[in-house]
């Protein structure tokens, strides 16, 4: 599961079905983290300043915003989704999206070890 809107996380053994990758303003960080340590199980999360820029609106002004990515099993996802999006909504333009995308298989460089996932 990928979640966009909100902060994302680093690859981790098992059986990892989604990632959750967000992008939302730098300042609702703390409050989504905190957010998402309320999730039992969740393994991991990674936590990038990216920028972004506008081909539709070439006066766009680009902001740092941070990006998360979370990959969970499948049955995580829904209350990964739900814990970003309470903790990131501040009801203004610019709250972010989340984005849920599928994995089909994981390699570790190390090892190149592959997991199929299904």
């Amino acid at each position: 599961m990928t979640v966009l809107g909100a902060r994302p996380p680093p690859l981790i053994e098992g059986h990892i079905h989604e990632r959750s990758q967000g992008h939302y303003p730098t300042f609702m960080l703390p409050a989504v983290l905190a957010g998402l340590d309320q999730i039992e199980g969740l393994p991991a999360v990674t936590v990038s300043d990216v920028r972004g820029y506008s081909t539709v609106h070439p006066d766009y002004e680009p902001q740092v915003r941070t990006k998360l990515e979370i990959m969970v099993p499948k049955e995580m996802v829904p209350r990964v989704v739900a814990a970003i999006q309470q903790h990131a909504h501040t009801g203004n333009p610019g709250d972010g999206r989340i984005f849920v995308i599928s994995i089909d298989e994981t390699v570790r460089i190390r090892t190149g070890e592959r997991d199929m996932l299904t």
